[in-house]
């Protein structure tokens, strides 16, 4: 498989104390109070990319989280072990699909997205599926936003350290928009491995993407920019 795109902008923060979160000021503030961390964090990386890109026209979102809102989920799993009823606005707001709802109820905006479950690994597969979407003509112009926390203690998986969130704007490759990002599939059968490195995808792509090397290798998929 080969896709070629091209990315107009990114944005992209992480946890580490350098930078903080841009301001949901479009928000209204009881309600920025309401918003869980993970949420904060995916509309933060929409504001954050809005403040050197033209948003206006996103015809599709793809929000993405390898995780979650996994906070909420274990609070509703221990609520019912200990025989509480869990909240159901807590419910509501813990699904994979919460940010997009969300989102489309506070900046009142009906543009058509779709929720993965990708970002912190198997970042490819969603710049995969903006490529189907552009390719299909089912999108013009694709924003993709991913973005996630590191899981509760409690499980006790040596994966994600930091938190982060990623945004960027993706064409189709045509005249007006030159390919810039080329991603192929490799032998399945290299003997190539990764090496191990807890920061998200999304992460290693930003700085893949704003860096000097040519190309990105993620096992069988490798990413090359022009």
């Amino acid at each position: 498989m080969t896709a070629t795109l091209h990315l107009q902008a990114l944005y992209h923060w992480c946890d580490n104390g350098l930078a903080p979160l841009p301001e949901l000021s479009a928000i209204d503030a009881k309600q920025r109070r309401r918003l869980s961390p993970l949420a904060k964090l995916a509309l933060a990386a929409r504001e954050g990319l809005a403040q050197t890109a033209d948003l206006a026209q996103i015809d599709h979102i793809l929000w993405c989280s390898s995780y979650g809102d996994e906070h909420k989920t274990l609070a509703i799993l221990q609520d019912i072990a200990r025989d509480e009823a869990p909240s159901p606005t807590a419910f509501a707001t813990s699904v994979h699909n919460a940010t997009a709802g969300l989102y489309s109820m506070l900046y009142q905006d009906d543009v058509a997205s779709t929720s993965m479950n990708v970002g912190h690994t198997e970042f490819v597969h969603a710049l995969c599926y903006a490529h189907a979407l552009l390719h299909t003509q089912a999108a013009m112009q694709v924003l993709l936003i991913c973005a996630d926390e590191p899981l509760p203690e409690i499980y006790a998986v040596q994966g994600l350290q930091q938190a982060y969130a990623m945004a960027c704007v993706l064409n189709t490759a045509d005249a007006h928009h030159p390919a810039n990002l080329h991603i192929s599939n490799t032998d399945s059968d290299s003997n190539s491995v990764t090496p191990h490195d807890t920061r998200s995808q999304a992460t290693q792509f930003a700085e893949f993407w704003h860096g000097s090397a040519p190309r990105l290798q993620w096992d069988v998929w490798q990413l090359c920019k022009s």
